[in-house]
């Protein structure tokens, strides 16, 4: 089974395409096996996104909250959202997922429907996700219309695009008309979610030197102790695991796509003493580097 691997730019940009800018769509059938640590790393992309759980569990988490998704719950993921999905249930956590661009339901930037209907959820910092559950009625025609697009898609018979299209904008259209509240005024993105969203993408973009708290204090302009805190209670970790996960992350990227020396990928990545790079990876993937680059270069 091949490895999915999420490249990301140094602030979690992903920079995978989805479609093209004739067809900005893209769908995938995925399997958790299929990742590294069997999770969906920390990323972020322009477009939306909507997943559905085929079979198995997973928890999704993004800078100012989380979710427990089941098997055939779905979420909406907004726009230029952070976010990390990982597996909860002990069977291959299976989703399906569409990667989109706003546009692709909205038309014109300059259209009615886009900036009517379109941009005022997709331009809200406020609103990262939204859980989709077959035990509410409306969520569950949702849910349906991502299922009946995601088969299309896959058959891709001629005028597949105008099926999916057509599927995605009805559920685009319950969401709409189910969720007003979604079109009040934008509320102001919270002052946690603001430094945290700093510290993060100074982490993604430093990862390779030495990093103390105080440096990612001073880029938010809080105390060290604040600086703990708002990682403990907003994605549940301390700063040095974050970095620490951040940079084994990136080493295993590192181990299956180039051909640098495990030694080299050590020192780039941050890490001083390539025997405690070796014992961290190790911990974190149940074997060596070396074992990992093994198996996972000959799949």
């Amino acid at each position: 089974m091949q490895n999915h691997i999420i490249e990301t730019d140094e602030n979690g940009l992903e920079q995978n395409s989805h479609g093209d800018s004739l067809f900005p769509l893209a769908g995938y059938d995925e399997y958790f096996s299929q990742f590294i640590l069997k999770e969906v790393p920390w990323h972020w992309h322009e477009e939306i996104e909507l997943v559905v759980v085929v079979e198995g569990s997973t928890h999704l988490e993004y800078v100012d909250g989380s979710l427990e998704l089941e098997e055939g719950d779905g979420v909406f993921i907004n726009s230029n959202t952070m976010h990390r999905l990982t597996q909860t249930s002990s069977i291959d956590c299976h989703i399906i997922n569409f990667v989109l661009k706003p546009e692709f339901l909205g038309g014109r930037f300059d259209s009615r429907i886009y900036n009517e209907f379109v941009k005022p959820i997709c331009s809200n910092k406020s609103l990262s996700a939204i859980k989709l559950s077959p035990m509410i009625m409306w969520e569950r025609l949702i849910l349906e219309k991502i299922n009946k697009a995601f088969s299309v898609y896959t058959d891709q018979r001629f005028g597949y695009e105008l099926s999916v299209q057509a599927s995605l904008l009805d559920a685009w259209y319950i969401l709409c008309v189910n969720q007003p509240t979604l079109f009040e005024p934008i509320p102001p993105v919270t002052e946690s979610k603001i430094r945290l969203d700093k510290i993060t993408k100074f982490i993604h973009t430093h990862y390779d030197q030495k990093l103390a708290i105080k440096d990612l204090a001073s880029v938010a302009d809080i105390s060290e102790s604040e600086c703990y805190r708002l990682f403990r209670k907003t994605l549940q970790t301390t700063p040095n695991d974050y970095i620490l996960n951040h940079r084994l992350q990136m080493a295993a990227i590192k181990l299956i796509a180039t051909n640098l020396s495990i030694l080299n990928i050590s020192y780039e990545l941050g890490f001083g003493n390539p025997s405690y790079f070796s014992k961290k990876f190790k911990e974190q993937y149940v074997c060596t580097p070396k074992e990992f680059r093994h198996l996972h270069q000959n799949k």
